[in-house]
């Protein structure tokens, strides 16, 4: 039996035949955690949290790649899309034509909050020649990033959109270099589901050095809209490295389920 408890149901979803019902798997890696606190598992260098400290909170932002090769006749990186919220929390996206070491800005300038950026094309490489960043316009705070050789980002993150709701349906983790102890985080109550200004512990996972955990969610953790998601972690030792992912169901406030789709079997 699946999450939804029809097969056929998630299917649906998938096929985009579910009119304002969305999946989305949020991956996320993170080379060196923390030995001494909690660290948010993305590639963003040096930050420790990729909320609060860390959203753009309604500005122009700009995207640059440290290498001349991801432009848009280069053999890297051409364009990419960048998915975000504006400050009234709706669903944004932009496709910027990158032009190698010079910043690009954005053509918004009510960036709120980054949910990841993507490769759109590319060139012979097929990959990223260097790493690509997207900052603050004047050199200023980084607040997502691709590394080379990547077309991603992998920041696990996720801020549920307005006029939506979101469903955690499980998560996973790897530590891959040393024992690691991962917090699946959300500033959402453990009891009511409804928000908070702090980030609370909604699961735990400590892994061994090597191993993977999956951890599905017979009942979905639900998510109001403006709640942010992410998972952190901890290391045994420094040095430790991690991949992690949760998958989320987002559906409009106003979507209709059928009773009979989402019946148990």
């Amino acid at each position: 039996m699946s999450f939804w408890g029809n097969e056929d149901f998630g299917l649906a979803i998938a096929r985009g035949l579910v009119p304002g019902a969305k999946a989305f798997a949020i991956p996320g890696r993170r080379d060196g955690v923390s030995a001494t606190g909690l660290a948010d598992i993305s590639q963003v260098p040096s930050t420790a949290a990729i909320f609060a400290l860390t959203s753009p909170g309604g500005q122009q932002l700009e995207i640059f790649s440290d290498d001349a090769q991801d432009t848009a006749a280069g053999t890297g990186l051409q364009t990419l899309e960048l998915e975000f919220l504006d400050s009234a929390g709706a669903e944004q996206a932009e496709t910027i034509i990158l032009n190698g070491t010079s910043p690009v800005a954005t053509a918004s300038t009510d960036i709120d909050k980054v949910q990841w950026m993507h490769g759109v094309t590319v060139g012979a490489n097929t990959v990223s020649e260097g790493n690509i960043t997207l900052r603050s316009t004047a050199a200023g705070t980084t607040f997502e990033y691709v590394a080379v050789g990547g077309n991603q980002s992998l920041s696990c993150r996720y801020t549920v959109p307005t006029g939506k709701t979101g469903y955690i349906l499980g998560w996973q983790a790897s530590a891959v270099t040393k024992v690691i102890d991962f917090r699946l985080r959300a500033n959402v109550d453990r009891f009511t589901r409804e928000l908070h200004d702090a980030f609370n512990f909604q699961d735990a996972l400590i892994l061994e050095t090597a191993p993977s955990g999956f951890v599905p969610f017979s009942v979905p953790l639900k998510c109001p809209a403006g709640a942010e998601i992410k998972i952190s972690g901890v290391s045994a030792a420094a040095g430790g490295d991690a991949g992690c992912q949760f998958d989320i169901l987002v559906l409009d406030d106003d979507v209709k389920i059928n009773s009979r789709s989402m019946r148990l079997r």
